[in-house]
């Protein structure tokens, strides 16, 4: 019987070696509404209990082979939850005291009042059922936001968790597609979790950042002297998963040579070292991913066709985040508390400017470039709002940043600074001092009390207002022309104008 079930009466376990006392007890508590299930000693209530059998616990303090605080020692080491009431001899305060630090949840002394016991575990029951429904709350809450540690909350997301659900019991291999950034790893982590395999390795290894020639080392391991520096035997990544889950990211990536192993391992569960004849047999399952389109690989040669069919047994698709905006807004709350908690800030959100910039960027590294985003603009906060000059100098304007910078389409890594075309933020202060009219006039700002960024976004909006207006010259003042002309859309063109004053 589980004392977690809101349709059973609530159990009590009540240990005393006096058997006249827990007559008492259990004739008091059970006119109350309560199941009761007795020990004599402490030993016995150890025995008896386990995690969410019981509702609470009596335990008298003097009993045979095991006293009363061992005991609620030991339930405390096995439920951190479970009420405790501990019982004691009139004026043994001390121990009572002692009892209460070690986690009771309240005591009472011998000879004990009827009335004060049906209080006292009334009350220890009201904050269990109290704490219990929190506990559902919160689960019905996290459930609605996402699955695991997988937040979402379209129809697309909550259609893949319920897959993710149907399969994780099932011992067949998974294939999980979705571009750089989706989250994919996470997937195959909810898949192994959910698994009979749960207790066993989730080994993971990414195809794409280890050359070909030490990546079959890795997965397989090697023997002693198999190539110069194999000083001794090397279990491969496959043998430390064995009993459990290996993930294969960016298999899409893997040579051909590895690609035909994989296929030998995928049927008959066996491979060899590197170096070695011996074959060695394996249980694990396979989950692999790839931002690759793995059927116009294998059209193209550059993957194996049988390999592919046998990957691609359960395929999960991810995603992208410009295809589930309204996702951004939970995640920013999620990627904001947890910034929060990692570097000691108190930002409670965002900006609404920030936040339509946000629905509007078409995140090219999902969410990933939004968590590295939102972490950098919360270690370097100083409000308790994000606002526009807590985001990277490219982020607030990127399609003008975009035009300034001759088409180039440059996207910066939040936390290091560095962009996909190798260029720093750095360099592209640097650019755009270069372009300002009046260095000398930017210096005055900053020494009169403006900050660096400030003073610069200033100059910026000066030369974006001269920019725009040349470009809507040049193409006789039709918006259109002049935003295809600029790299940017319509939409983004007409607010910019409004925000420079530009009729």
């Amino acid at each position: 019987m589980d004392g977690n079930n809101e349709d059973t009466l609530p159990r009590i376990l009540i240990a005393d070696d006096e058997e006249g006392i827990r007559f008492a007890m259990r004739e008091t508590l059970a006119e109350e509404g309560y199941e009761i299930e007795e020990a004599s000693d402490g030993k016995e209530a150890v025995e008896l209990f386990s995690p969410e059998k019981f509702d609470l616990i009596i335990l008298d303090y003097r009993m045979p082979h095991l006293d009363g605080l061992e005991a609620l020692k030991e339930i405390r080491r096995q439920d951190s939850e479970v009420p405790i009431l501990f019982v004691t001899a009139y004026g043994s305060k001390d121990l009572a005291m002692e009892a209460l630090r070690e986690g009771a949840y309240d005591y009472f002394t011998k000879p004990f009042d009827v009335d004060e016991i049906r209080v006292v575990v009334r009350r220890a029951m009201e904050k269990r059922t109290l704490r219990r429904r929190v506990q559902i709350l919160s689960r019905h809450m996290d459930a609605s936001l996402g699955f695991d540690q997988i937040i979402g909350s379209t129809t697309e997301m909550r259609e893949m968790f319920h897959l993710i659900q149907r399969i994780a019991g099932q011992d067949v291999t998974v294939l999980v597609l979705g571009e750089s950034g989706t989250g994919k790893e996470l997937v195959a982590s909810a898949v192994h979790r959910h698994s009979k395999r749960r207790n066993k390795n989730f080994v993971a290894i990414n195809c794409a950042a280890i050359p070909g020639e030490l990546l079959e080392s890795e997965l397989f391991g090697h023997e002693r002297g198999a190539f110069t520096g194999a000083h001794a035997q090397k279990m491969g990544k496959f043998e430390h998963a064995n009993g459990g889950t290996m993930f294969l990211d960016e298999i899409g990536d893997m040579d051909a040579m590895l690609q035909a192993k994989m296929l030998r391992v995928l049927q008959d569960s066996e491979f060899q070292r590197v170096g070695g004849n011996k074959t060695v047999k394996v249980d694990v399952r396979i989950i692999a991913a790839t931002n690759k389109d793995l059927s116009e690989e294998v059209a193209k040669g550059r993957f194996r066709e049988d390999l592919f069919f046998r990957l691609n047994v359960i395929p999960l698709y991810i995603p992208p985040l410009r295809k589930r905006r309204a996702d951004v807004p939970i995640l920013i709350d999620h990627f904001v508390k947890q910034a929060n908690q990692q570097y000691g800030k108190e930002v409670r959100g965002i900006s609404k400017e920030v936040m339509e910039k946000f629905m509007e960027h078409p995140w090219p590294g999902n969410v990933r470039e939004l968590e590295n985003v939102i972490t950098r603009a919360v270690i370097l906060s100083h409000g308790e709002i994000l606002g526009p000059s807590d985001l990277p100098i490219d982020f607030s304007d990127e399609e003008m940043v975009k035009s300034l910078n001759g088409g180039l389409d440059v996207r910066f890594d939040p936390i290091s600074g560095n962009g996909s075309n190798g260029v720093h933020e750095e360099s592209l202060l640097e650019e755009v001092g270069v372009a300002l009219r009046d260095t000398a006039e930017l210096i005055s700002k900053i020494e009169s009390g403006s900050s660096m960024q400030d003073a610069i976004e200033g100059e910026v909006q000066k030369l974006e207002k001269g920019v725009i207006i040349t470009a809507l010259e040049r193409n006789r003042w039709r918006r259109g022309e002049t935003a295809t002309f600029l790299g940017v859309s319509r939409r983004n063109l007409l607010r910019k104008m409004q925000k420079l004053g530009i009729e």
